[in-house]
């Protein structure tokens, strides 16, 4: 669910241009989840944790720093073809 998040204010920002509005909602996951779809094993224990309000918060940080400001991580490796991966 943590990468959901993420992934969902990625898309909305390269479809729309902007940063979803910060709201209380938009940080309150699990009205969110509420209704979708959970995506885990039936037999996976301990359960994947919802994000916090703050993790929301976190993982809304990111994807500002990253869409809106092109800020890459010093962690972030660059290939650049199959080959240049296949090396490592």
């Amino acid at each position: 669910p943590h990468g959901t998040f993420l992934q969902a204010c990625v898309v909305y920002y390269t479809i729309y241009g902007v940063m979803p509005p910060p709201s209380p909602e938009l940080f309150s996951t699990t009205k969110i989840w509420k209704r979708a779809r959970y995506m885990q094993p039936l037999d996976s224990t301990p359960t994947n944790p919802l994000p916090t309000y703050q993790d929301a918060q976190y993982l809304y940080s990111i994807a500002e720093r990253v869409c809106k400001y092109g800020v890459v991580p010093e962690s972030f490796i660059y290939y650049d073809s199959v080959d240049d991966f296949n090396e490592n």
